[in-house]
């Protein structure tokens, strides 16, 4: 597990969100790990080797104990303006979200892949087997390579905001199924 989580942050390193939580690759990777733990919990986690996954929250709202826990680990993880700037993130975030997506839809955490392998499909690889499933889904993203991968594998462009902690554009895109 801790060589994907240490390609999925190398894959994550640039990215606005990640960047704004203020760590160094390691501190990158235990928070990919923390994320991979939840994502067992309450979804699943699709990986190969050491070279990427795709960490998926399928199950419902894991409720209010689940979300201390988490914020504890992340709170070792991160600095205390981290920690803070990740709340007011998924805080704002989740907000933006409300009215839409259809209840009971898949999100989409996470998905990395060791930079070294991006382009040749490991992507559609990692993602294949959930979306197989023919369950609505949902991610976010701030890249526009990334949206236009997304969009390859059937995902509509639902939103687009501007996250104000980072000042960068993100758009929401959601994934009808089957």
């Amino acid at each position: 597990m801790r060589a994907a989580c240490e390609a999925v942050a190398d894959s994550l390193a640039e990215d606005p969100f990640y960047v704004a939580l203020g760590v160094d690759r390691a501190g990158l990777a235990d928070y990919v790990e923390a994320s991979w733990r939840e994502a067992l919990s309450i979804g699943r986690v699709d990986s190969f080797g050491g070279e990427g996954a795709a960490l998926w929250m399928t199950g419902p709202d894991p409720g209010e104990a689940a979300r201390r826990t988490k914020l504890g680990e992340f709170s070792r993880i991160l600095s205390p303006s981290g920690l803070a700037n990740y709340q007011r993130m998924v805080a704002g975030m989740d907000e933006r979200l409300q009215g839409l997506l259809p209840e009971g839809v898949w999100y989409l955490s996470i998905l990395g892949v060791a930079p070294a392998l991006q382009g040749q499909g490991w992507g559609a690889r990692l993602l294949g087997p959930a979306l197989a499933c023919g369950h609505p889904s949902y991610l976010e993203t701030f890249g526009e390579r990334s949206l236009r991968f997304y969009q390859r594998l059937g995902y509509e462009v639902r939103h687009r905001f501007l996250e104000p902690v980072t000042d960068s554009p993100y758009w929401v895109l959601f994934h009808p199924g089957k």
